[in-house]
């Protein structure tokens, strides 16, 4: 009896300290607001220069037109994120627009190096496919579908990804950090928000890595705690080497479901905020 008492207690402590740490979390990308809001405001500060070059490209001759040099930010360009489809080899690929920077959304026959590569660097969303040819280029990922496939009736599949991004810096590199979530859907949820984007200014790309990995963990630890919490069932495919891939399932392991509370315990362990980084200002190659 007082095994099985000593057991809910530690349950409750643990659950407890998820739920804690949490919301210690959920604050902390809330203060990150102030940080991502500049963000937007240097990239409606490029939306007006732009504007402003175009009326001025339009009332000067051709014949005194220059390309601008790429030094500074003189040369920077808005990006178009156009296509649906990615069947015109003349326009970008899908892509979502989160929180300054762009992931790829590949709609099935996308092709396989650029979903390899999108994976490489956690530049994924989310994968649709109907028979996993996409995902051919990720072993691990591909020989899990293919298993998720044939015990599952479906046409129409989803992977999802949730990834702390790489952080650089002169001692060590925090490597990435990917939960990725196989599915069933009907259909594709495509973003209609999704237009131009500006580029980011040079001085501000250490800042902005470093926000992305500290949002990255808080969105995974979300993501795996909310599934735990909830008690839904979990099917762990594969978890080794800061990746785990799993499913939803109506058979509850127990196995699976502690795989998932091991992985939220070392997530809420703090990385600690690094010293120095090896990107800052004016060291950025070009």
């Amino acid at each position: 009896m007082n095994k099985v008492t000593q057991t809910e207690i530690e349950e409750e402590d643990t659950i407890e300290k998820i739920l804690k740490v949490i919301t210690t979390l959920c604050t902390k990308v809330d203060s990150m607001d102030n940080e991502i809001q500049k963000l937007k405001t240097n990239e409606d500060n490029l939306k007006s220069k732009a504007s402003q070059m175009t009326i001025k490209m339009r009332a000067t001759p051709i014949e005194r037109r220059k390309n601008p040099e790429l030094k500074g930010d003189d040369g920077n360009s808005l990006k178009p994120i156009i296509s649906t489809t990615t069947q015109e080899p003349n326009q970008d690929y899908l892509t979502q627009k989160l929180q300054g920077y762009n992931k790829l959304i590949a709609q099935p026959k996308t092709n396989t190096n650029l979903v390899r590569t999108c994976y490489s660097y956690g530049l994924l969303n989310t994968v649709y496919t109907y028979d996993g040819e996409e995902l051919s280029g990720i072993p691990e990922l591909h020989k899990t579908f293919i298993t998720y496939k044939r015990v599952t009736k479906g046409n129409l599949f989803y992977v999802k990804f949730y990834t702390a991004t790489t952080e650089i810096l002169y001692e060590e590199i925090k490597p990435l950090i990917q939960v990725v979530k196989i599915g069933l859907t009907k259909d594709m949820i495509i973003p209609k928000d999704i237009e131009q984007q500006s580029e980011i200014h040079k001085i501000e790309i250490p800042s902005f890595y470093a926000n992305k990995r500290i949002i990255g963990i808080s969105t995974i630890i979300q993501e795996l705690a909310n599934n735990y919490l909830n008690g839904n069932a979990i099917w762990s495919y594969y978890a080794r080497d800061q990746l785990m891939i799993y499913s939803n399932s109506r058979e509850l392991r127990k196995s699976d479901m502690d795989e998932v509370q091991r992985w939220i315990l070392s997530l809420l362990k703090p990385e600690g905020r690094p010293t120095t980084r090896a990107l800052k200002e004016e060291f950025i190659s070009t």
